[in-house]
């Protein structure tokens, strides 16, 4: 432990090349004898280990301070102790730093979902009703042909984009304000994927293709849910391919889930954007409230299903959807 060899011995302790190193030890010892007070330091040795180094005055029998007494503890068990105490804590700290981010943003959102809930159906019945008159307004039109009809009938279109668009946001947070309840029916894929499309204005610059694996069964879904979470997905996916590109939608199962990928040749993500998107209220664009893929999330996992994300800096992103075959997983 000290180091020490044969020609040591005899000499004051102070000569000696000690191990542990001990900071000036002569001065300490000094230091005791002169104040009579005792003193304790730790130190490392060679190899890492700790001890403890107790020095106290010695006292002869008849109380006369004659030099020091110096005794070296062992305390490596309690320095490893104190680490992985200091180790535990400190994780125990981020735990409850987390857990508490997490409490604020759940008290926050239940207080969105609720606001959410109440603006949304303010907001519904008006909207609806300048997308129906907009609706009577262009069928009117299209039975009178005339130049000035033709622009009014395009500002028509621009003012039902706009409202669509704003219908969308008030069902992303009327989806989102309230736990969503599947009723699941037997519902065939292809004509969900079908319906999904068909609701969608696919712009001319993108391309779209699907394919389901042969013998593709029926699956045992909300398709009404479902269609809102594919349809959240695409829109993400076009959103996503400004300039126009390929949009490839694929089904294939195993023996536990059916998967639906959605496959993009958009401008992909970043790693720490993917981390984020489908936090709530999370978007990197001008447009929107950030919900679409937080909903989408939500409404696969009222099926017990789960939403993934690989992507790629300029060449794209796949979100793949897994629902599982038997609903009792």
């Amino acid at each position: 432990m000290f180091n020490l060899i044969a020609t040591d011995v005899g000499r004051s302790i102070i000569d000696i090349n000690l191990n542990p190193k001990t900071p000036d030890i002569g001065s300490l010892v000094t230091d005791v004898i002169d104040s009579v007070t005792p003193k304790e330091i730790e130190v490392k040795d060679n190899n890492g280990r700790w001890y403890s180094i107790w020095i106290r005055p010695y006292r002869t029998a008849d109380n006369k301070i004659d030099g020091a007494v110096i005794a070296f503890v062992d305390i490596d068990r309690i320095k490893q102790a104190e680490e992985d105490l200091r180790a535990h804590t400190e994780q125990l700290e981020e735990v409850v730093e987390e857990r508490t981010r997490m409490l604020r943003n759940s008290t926050r959102m239940a207080a969105i979902g609720e606001t959410a809930g109440m603006v949304g159906h303010d907001l519904r019945n008006p909207l609806q009703t300048i997308i129906n008159t907009i609706h009577l307004a262009m069928e009117s039109m299209k039975s009178g042909e005339s130049p000035q009809n033709s622009r009014i009938e395009k500002t028509l279109e621009t003012i039902r984009e706009q409202a669509d668009f704003m219908n969308k946001i008030v069902s992303d947070l009327q989806d989102y304000a309230r736990q969503p309840k599947p009723s699941f029916v037997e519902y065939d894929l292809k004509g969900l994927i079908d319906d999904t499309l068909s609701s969608i204005s696919i712009p001319k610059n993108v391309e779209v293709s699907t394919s389901l694996e042969p013998g593709f069964p029926r699956l045992t879904v909300d398709p009404n849910l479902l269609r809102r979470a594919f349809t959240n997905i695409i829109a993400n996916a076009l959103q996503a391919m400004p300039d126009g590109g390929h949009l490839t939608m694929k089904a294939w199962k195993n023996k536990e889930v059916a998967a639906v990928s959605f496959q993009d040749t958009g401008r992909g993500m970043p790693e720490d954007i993917k981390a984020k998107i489908f936090n709530p209220l999370f978007t990197t664009r001008d447009k929107g409230v950030g919900l679409g893929l937080a909903v989408a999330k939500l409404l696969i996992e009222s099926h017990r299903g789960d939403i993934k994300v690989s992507s790629k800096v300029g060449e794209g992103t796949t979100f793949t959807v897994e629902i599982p075959l038997d609903r009792k997983m």
